[in-house]
């Protein structure tokens, strides 16, 4: 008789594609699909906006924090366009 062991292992999730974004009135929406978790809980999402320097990005908490469960879970955020207004953003 022989013993066999098996181990399983979570490997790291998948990156999301590419956002779609689209805007109306005056609230940018950011939705995504969820990748493949590889059996691994995903526990948040980084929502990155580029800033007016239009090379550094910035992680947008107040709209798009990630680790929300509503948007961890419905994959979308919504930002009001007057938040993208000020500094480090300026649209």
């Amino acid at each position: 008789m022989s013993n066999e062991i098996e181990v399983l292992t979570a490997q790291i999730p998948d990156q999301p594609e590419i956002p779609v974004t689209s805007f109306a009135d005056d609230v940018f929406t950011v939705t995504w699909v969820a990748p493949a978790s590889n059996g691994n809980v995903i526990s948040k999402y980084s929502v990155l906006i580029r800033q007016s320097d239009g090379t550094t990005y910035s992680e947008e908490l107040t709209d798009c924090d990630g680790s929300d469960t509503t948007i961890l879970t419905n994959t979308v955020c919504n930002i009001p366009a007057q938040n993208l207004n000020s500094a480090p953003f300026s649209i």
